[in-house]
């Protein structure tokens, strides 16, 4: 990937670590694990609260690094289960094998409520949504992927009505780990990356979301995806989509989180990822 590694270097500055430490994750990433050991391995590794699930359940965000701010957010749809088990490998070769001159911003997990649910049996298995309550008297659930306040309610690409998988809830920020994400990148002020995970469609996607139009960094954005898709394809075998989120996603909307409330400047570059898992 040196397209994408030779980018990150002219916009980032060198900062040595003086210091690394060997921790060795508790589990093998060959099998999908609960919420509570995900909290076990996150606090351990020092993990920050940044707020609450409806159900109790804590939203924890890593910090590693010093130096301009890369984000990587997962677990955001409940069923993706390969979601936060690829944001935690990202934790584990991040914590063992830094890249000096970044800060790493990480939340596994946003939405526990949702994960938990859809483990809870063949029934639930492909639930979406938090567990928040809504206005029906049927249907619980928010997709918290389509609350946040860029473009809210667009109906292109998310739904009014609780029963639906894309209910966008009852105004923008209205769940608690929609606000918990705004509130933790709020006061950052060198976000320059903002990655997105989800999972299962083998694609490397780039915004806009809602609008066909091409970004105005678009030779970036597709280069370091191109060059993602090759090396995982030289590594894995397996191929990668690559193209804007709008084009090749089946859902229209797919990355509102995406350039909606980070930093909107030139240097902040945006991807969102689906990649394979069973899910089984």
């Amino acid at each position: 990937m040196q397209r994408a590694s030779s980018l990150l270097k002219s916009k980032f500055s060198s900062v040595a670590f003086t210091k690394r430490w060997i921790i060795y994750c508790p589990f093998d990433f060959k099998s999908f694990v609960g919420y509570e050991e995900i909290e076990a391995y996150l606090t351990t590794l020092g993990a920050r609260v940044i707020g609450c699930s409806k159900e109790g359940r804590k939203l924890l965000s890593l910090r590693v690094g010093e130096g301009p701010v890369c984000v990587l957010e997962a677990g955001i749809h409940a069923r993706e289960w390969a979601s936060p088990m690829a944001a935690l490998y990202a934790v584990d070769k991040i914590i063992n094998e830094p890249i000096p001159g970044l800060t790493w911003i990480i939340v596994p997990l946003l939405n526990p409520d949702g994960y938990e649910y859809s483990r809870k049996s063949k029934s639930t298995r492909f639930w979406r949504k938090n567990m928040n309550k809504t206005k029906s008297l049927w249907c619980n659930g928010v997709d918290i992927n389509r609350n946040f306040s860029y473009r809210w309610g667009d109906p292109a690409g998310c739904s009014k009505l609780p029963c639906m998988d894309t209910f966008c809830g009852l105004g923008p920020w209205s769940e608690r780990e929609s606000m918990a994400m705004s509130t933790l990148l709020g006061d950052e002020k060198d976000i320059r990356v903002y990655f997105s995970v989800h999972a299962c469609q083998q694609a490397i996607m780039y915004p806009p979301a809602c609008t066909s139009e091409k970004p105005i960094d678009i030779e970036d954005l597709e280069g370091v995806a191109k060059e993602m898709s090759a090396a995982i394809k030289s590594r894995y075998g397996k191929e990668y989509e690559v193209g804007q989120s709008s084009v090749i996603s089946r859902l229209t909307a797919e990355s509102k989180t995406q350039r909606t409330w980070t930093p909107q400047d030139s240097t902040l570059k945006s991807s969102l990822w689906k990649i394979t898992g069973s899910g089984r």
